[in-house]
């Protein structure tokens, strides 16, 4: 067995693993992942990173807030659409991570789940980092951003932080941003 989490190097038939605050199990042939009662065998792993991959999308937001002392909140979240008619699969997407997120159906005849609880955001992309491919650099780019919220202690690191998210624009192509780090930066005394 490869790495299923980061602090796994290697199991054997009956071992004990502590997955990173997931939860203890034993290994038995089978490889899963527990969290919060839910079972995510590998497969359904690489499935939904295929789905977020094809049909799904990361981003982050820098969010006005006024009752925040920086005046900005970070918001980051995970997306996953589909056609109206197949919106069963985001209702099972949606059932699978615990019946966290929305779920909507559009006029356009479009569907979409969208995740924005930081936490479960996170989560879900510590369990799909080892699976995705084409959207690799925004899950890594995002868990970076998560890490340094954790560590914020002035509005210097919140601006450093408003950067990084400035280069989702890129990654995914974004054409409306219109709060950017130098927004920010102009509002925050540093």
């Amino acid at each position: 067995m490869r790495v299923i989490a980061r602090k796994i190097k290697s199991a054997h038939i009956g071992e004990t693993l502590n997955l990173l605050t997931i939860g203890l199990w034993q290994y038995r042939g089978k490889v899963r992942i527990m969290e919060n009662d839910s079972v995510f065998s590998v497969t359904t792993l690489a499935y939904i990173a295929g789905f977020l991959d094809g049909d799904g999308s990361i981003f982050f937001q820098i969010v006005p807030r006024s009752d925040y002392r920086q005046k900005f909140h970070i918001r980051g979240s995970i997306a996953f659409y589909q056609k109206s008619e197949y919106k069963e699969i985001l209702e099972w997407l949606k059932g699978l991570f615990g019946d966290i997120g929305c779920l909507r159906h559009r006029k356009t005849g479009i569907s979409d789940y969208t995740i924005v609880d930081a936490k479960e955001v996170k989560r879900i992309l510590l369990l799909l980092q080892p699976y995705v491919r084409l959207k690799k650099k925004q899950v890594e780019l995002g868990l970076e951003i998560f890490n340094k919220i954790e560590n914020k202690k002035s509005n210097k690191d919140f601006l450093e932080i408003c950067k990084l998210v400035d280069k989702f624009k890129e990654l995914n192509y974004s054409k409306k941003r219109t709060i950017t780090s130098d927004t920010v930066s102009n509002s925050l005394p540093l």
